[in-house]
C-alpha cells in the first residue's frame, strides 16, 4: 500500500511508519516537526532516521499551509496523527490545540475527499472519556480538558466528513501509551529520567491514578489491523468503516506501581515529591479493547515488565556515561 501517514516523526507516527515499512508499504510522512520556530531535536532525530529507510517519502510542513492534494492522490489509506497533545498546556493556549487538533483535521478531511482517499484511520484519545472512564467505545464522551475537548470535537469532524463527504473513515483511541521514543512531557519518561538522574520526580496527587498502559508496538499493530481490513474483503472493510476502536493494553496500573516497577528495573531509587492533581487530569482508566480483538484480532504483546525494561535501557542510552 500507499499510506500517508501525518505526524509521522512523532512518538506513535514514527513507530507506525517503521512497522510499514518494515512490512514492504510506502509511507509517505507529514510532520511539521516541532510546534515552534524551528524543529525539535527529538522529532529531527526521528525523522532522520525515517529518512534513511527505503520506501520513505519526508514532506515537511503544517497540514494548514501545504498543498495536500499531490501528496493525497494515488494513496490507498491515510493515518491521521498529527495534532497537539498533552493536558496541561490546553488550558492556557486552548487556540492552539483547536487549531492544531480540528482545523488541521478539517482541511486534510477535505483533502481527502477531494482527492477520493480510500479510507481515513484517525487517532485519538482516551481523555475523551472523562475522569473517570471504562473504557467502553459506547461510553457517554465528557471530557475534562481542553485537550480532550479539542480531541472530541475532532472526531466529531471525521465522522461529520465521513457522512456528508461519502469518506471511509475509522476512529481509534490510544490508552497511555509508553515506551522507546516517548515525549519528554510524559509521564513515564519523566519517572525514568528523575530515577536514573538522581533528580526529583513529582508525582501528581497521590499517586494512586490508575492507567492502561499500552505499549507502543501494540498500538502501531492495532492500526496495522485497521488499515488490512479496509483493503481485505467487503465483509472486512464494511467491519472497520464508521467505527471507533479502543486500543489499549491489557494491564491497568497506578502510578505508584509504576515507580515500585521503575525502581525494580533500574536497580536505583525514586525520589518524589507529591504536587496538587491539575485540574482535567483524569483519575482511572481502564480500556476495554474488546471490539478491536473480535473484528481485528488486536492481541497486546508487551507486558508493563518488558516494555518498561526497553524504555529505561533506551533512555539510559541517551544520558552521559557518568550518569546512571
Amino acid at each position: 500500500m500507499r499510506v500517508v501517514v501525518t505526524g509521522a516523526a512523532g512518538f506513535i507516527g514514527s513507530q507506525l511508519s517503521v512497522a510499514l515499512l518494515r512490512d514492504g508499504h510506502q509511507v509517505v510522512g507529514v510532520d511539521r516537526l516541532g510546534t515552534g520556530g524551528s524543529p525539535e531535536p527529538r522529532l529531527g532525530r526521528a525523522w532522520a532516521a525515517l529518512a534513511e529507510r527505503a520506501g520513505f517519502v519526508p514532506v515537511v510542513g503544517d497540514l494548514l499551509s501545504l498543498d495536500l492534494d499531490p501528496l493525497l492522490t494515488g494513496a490507498d489509506a491515510v493515518v491521521h496523527l498529527a495534532g497537539r497533545a498533552g493536558t496541561h498546556d490546553s488550558w492556557t493556549d486552548y487556540g492552539g490545540y483547536l487549531r492544531d487538533n480540528v482545523e488541521a483535521t478539517a482541511v486534510l478531511l477535505d483533502a481527502c475527499v477531494r482527492t477520493r482517499v480510500p479510507h481515513l484511520v484517525h487517532g485519538s484519545s482516551s481523555s475523551v472519556y472523562g475522569r473517570i472512564a471504562a473504557g467502553l467505545e459506547s461510553d457517554p464522551l465528557v471530557p475534562a480538558s481542553p485537550y480532550a475537548v479539542s480531541k472530541l470535537a475532532a472526531e466529531a469532524t471525521v465522522t461529520a466528513y465521513a457522512v456528508a463527504g461519502d469518506l471511509r473513515t475509522t476512529i481509534v483511541r490510544f490508552f497511555s501509551v509508553y515506551g522507546v521514543g516517548q515525549r519528554p512531557d510524559m509521564g513515564i519518561y519523566r519517572a525514568v529520567q528523575a530515577t536514573l538522574t538522581g533528580r526529583t520526580f513529582t508525582v501528581f496527587g497521590d499517586g494512586r491514578q490508575t492507567r492502561t498502559l499500552t505499549h507502543v508496538s501494540d498500538v502501531a499493530a492495532g492500526i496495522l489491523g485497521v488499515l488490512a481490513a479496509g483493503v481485505g474483503s467487503p465483509a472486512q472493510r464494511a467491519s472497520v468503516v464508521g467505527q471507533v476502536f479502543n486500543l489499549g493494553g491489557t494491564q491497568t496500573v497506578s502510578m505508584l506501581d509504576v515507580l515500585d516497577e521503575i525502581e525494580r528495573l533500574s536497580g536505583q531509587r525514586t525520589t518524589i515529591a507529591p504536587i496538587a492533581d491539575p485540574p482535567g487530569n483524569q483519575r482511572h482508566v481502564l480500556a476495554d479493547s474488546g471490539r478491536a480483538a473480535r473484528v481485528l484480532g488486536y492481541l497486546p504483546r508487551t507486558s508493563v515488565h518488558d516494555g518498561l525494561a526497553e524504555q529505561i535501557a533506551w533512555q539510559r542510552s541517551l544520558l552521559p556515561v557518568h550518569v546512571g
